[in-house]
């Protein structure tokens, strides 16, 4: 029992060392266990063989991901509606703009003016 704790802090260790350096990860070969370097590059850093352990830092990972997505997708949303909303903002003020060159009035300042009334009789 004490040799397989010590086999897998070793292993432990020889995967954090691997990990940092990089390069190193190839001239590892086989640990005391039998597993080969090549099994836990699918896995995150802890390199852990503890399948519970794995499937938290997978899920963590996704998530990590998901998150990145979703913020990503809310700043497009947000840029688009800013831009949406100046358009409209744009197209609204020429058409007052028209208006106003036009010499015309809009029913809303009509029905404010109080003309709307008087020319239906009321």
């Amino acid at each position: 029992m004490l040799g397989c704790t010590i086999a897998a802090l070793a292993n432990l260790a020889s995967a954090q060392s691997t990990d940092s350096s990089g390069a190193a990860a190839p001239a590892a070969g086989t640990t005391s266990s039998g597993a080969t370097a090549g099994s836990t590059a699918g896995s995150t850093t802890s390199g852990s063989t503890d399948p519970f352990v794995q499937r938290r830092e997978e899920n963590k990972q996704a998530k990590d991901e998901y998150k990145q997505k979703t913020k990503a997708a809310k700043e497009d949303y947000k840029a688009a509606k800013k831009a949406a909303k100046e358009d409209y903002k744009a197209a609204k003020k020429e058409s007052r703009s028209e208006l106003k060159a036009s010499g015309a009035t809009s029913a809303a300042t009509q029905r404010m003016d109080g003309r709307e009334m008087e020319s239906s009789g009321k």
